[in-house]
């Protein structure tokens, strides 16, 4: 266990517990005092997987902490002004079991909850990953037994592995915090205009979405990985990505799909907003970035396509000569340099906090637009430049800060500069 680093971030007087709860030494021991169903508990290891931090409204912090032999996830939600002890009392009334651990507690001193999975402060229906019920399980030829969670947003989505008693991959499913049978429509609406267009792309089929249960289930997709490819294949990889997403946005578009918001204008004031609330130091250059950007958004107009809204390498899957795009719950209806401005703008990310080199950020940045060219034409640079630039700010400089992401707010001032920068250069490269 380690303690995070020095984080240079304003005072949050709404918050003041904020920097303990991110200090996982800290934590560990207010886990270790108050957590144990029988006493204080023996942590051999304490890490911290998530962070999702609203400034001066609330704090998430999902840990995962080994005692013995065993491991257990830890969601800790800050509150403000004494809130946490109604939100205890309604936990404590719902909460199941959890062995040696408490299911949920309350750190009084920090206003804070602590709930142990796979107790969870929105999300009441998990019990069916741990007992898949029979309208579900019988779903498959060999029955969903047992699950292994693969992805965990508090307050959110939980996404798990169905697997059968031999451990055969059967689903994904999906378990929210509220009713997403919007979910299963947008999918299977998707595939059926693939379908229609006869297109080779590949997305996940929605098996079933059970309402009592609030999860959604989707068939595996077998393949590698885009971001799991070593150097010397990856950027084949991504220009056959960018191939993927082309056909993505040739598609017809679904009636289902909500329109994409992340770029809107006034979201890019709000992310301006919170950066500078967080660190006065950027205030002022946030704020004009946001402003030259909704200035210079009116200056172009594009026609609609069906976006992915999350297009990074982790949801491109190789199979043989295509790339199947999963993960689509963020799929919505823009502007296709949307979706090529975010993955840009995610290796410019990269390479300014010095996890991918300059001529690596080139290569792959050339082979993804390379590949999307082959079956679209490419939007017109100044809108690539846009909506690159507007990635940075909305995208990957305001999680820097909402998710308090180490690296991303050491360089928070080059990302800004960079972004503005980039609005002012003939191309995107």
């Amino acid at each position: 266990m380690t303690a995070m680093p020095f984080i240079n971030l304003a005072t949050d007087p709404a918050l003041p517990q904020r920097n303990l709860l991110l200090d996982v030494d800290e934590v560990a021991r207010r886990f270790s005092r108050q957590l144990g169903l029988d006493g204080a508990l023996e942590i051999d290891r304490c890490e911290q997987l998530r962070i999702k931090y609203s400034p001066g409204v609330s704090l998430r912090v999902l840990h995962r902490i080994s005692v013995g032999t065993s491991s257990y996830t830890i969601a800790a939600r800050a509150f403000t002004g004494g809130r946490s002890e109604a939100a205890f009392e309604r936990s404590r009334k719902k909460a199941v079991s959890c062995g040696r651990l408490l299911p949920v507690a309350r750190d009084a001193e920090l206003d804070t909850i602590y709930w142990t999975f796979p107790n969870d402060r929105k999300i009441s229906n998990l019990s069916v990953l741990a007992s898949p019920p029979d309208t579900l399980s019988r779903l498959f030829a060999d029955r969903w037994a047992q699950s292994r969670i693969v992805a965990y947003a508090p307050e959110k989505c939980v996404t798990a592995q169905c697997l059968s008693d031999d451990s055969e991959l059967l689903a994904y499913a999906k378990v929210y915090s509220d009713d997403e049978q919007c979910r299963y429509e947008i999918y299977d609406s998707l595939r059926k205009n693939i379908s229609g267009a006869n297109s080779n792309l590949r997305i996940p089929r929605a098996l079933t979405y059970s309402e009592a249960h609030r999860t959604l289930l989707l068939e595996p997709i077998a393949g590698l990985r885009i971001a799991d490819l070593n150097s010397a294949r990856r950027p084949d990889g991504f220009r056959r990505l960018g191939a993927s997403l082309a056909a993505l946005h040739s598609i017809p578009i679904s009636r289902d799909l909500p329109k994409f918001e992340r770029l809107g204008l006034d979201r890019l004031q709000e992310a301006a907003r919170i950066i500078g609330r967080v660190r006065p130091d950027v205030a002022r250059l946030a704020g004009d970035l946001a402003q030259e950007l909704c200035e210079r958004r009116n200056a172009f107009t594009e026609p609609s396509v069906c976006l992915h809204g999350d297009v990074h390498p982790k949801n491109g899957v190789l199979q043989k000569d295509r790339v199947a795009l999963i993960d689509l719950d963020q799929a919505g209806e823009g502007p296709a340099a949307a979706d090529l401005g975010s993955l840009l703008a995610a290796l410019r990310y990269s390479r300014r906090v010095g996890t991918l080199s300059r001529a690596s950020e080139r290569k792959l940045a050339s082979a993804f637009l390379s590949g999307y060219s082959e079956a679209c034409e490419l939007p017109r640079p100044e809108s690539l430049r846009w909506h690159t630039a507007a990635a940075l700010l909305a995208e990957r400089a305001i999680r820097a800060v909402n998710r308090i992401r180490r690296e991303g707010l050491k360089h928070l001032n080059e990302l800004l500069l960079d972004s503005r920068r980039l609005l002012r250069e003939r191309d995107c490269e």
